[in-house]
């Protein structure tokens, strides 16, 4: 799980690098409570 959560940040951390229209359009559609929702479950899983 954790390769996964270092996996998903890189790639959103280059997305705001690279295009920042995308990473922006991604953070307005994931709301507050989606994000909160994956961040339990991570840590629920490991």
């Amino acid at each position: 799980m954790q390769t996964l959560e270092k996996e998903v940040t890189e790639a959103l951390a280059h997305l705001e690098r690279t295009d920042q229209k995308k990473f922006e359009r991604i953070k307005k559609e994931i709301s507050h409570e989606s994000l909160t929702l994956i961040q339990t479950l991570l840590l629920l899983l490991n």
